[in-house]
């Protein structure tokens, strides 16, 4: 496996290159990048969940039995 450091709109990723036996270049592997998706359920971020994910108003409770987050008012 190769590799090179490439510089793109001001930030730097590595680049990996796998090869076949013949040295033809089968597939490029770059630095992952993750994100983070979160559903608090709460009233104040719903109307941005909703956007993000299905079936989320369907899903939010508000009885007080179910409330288990510190300050919260909503629950999975």
């Amino acid at each position: 496996m190769e590799g090179r450091i490439v510089a793109e709109n001001s930030e730097l990723w590595n680049d990996y290159y796998v090869k076949e036996h013949l040295g033809n270049v089968r597939l490029v592997l770059r630095s992952p990048v993750s994100q983070v998706y979160l559903a608090t359920r709460e009233n104040g971020r719903a109307a941005a969940e909703e956007e993000a994910f299905s079936m989320v108003s369907e899903s939010r409770q508000t009885e007080p039995a179910n409330n288990m987050t510190e300050g919260g008012n909503q629950v999975a």
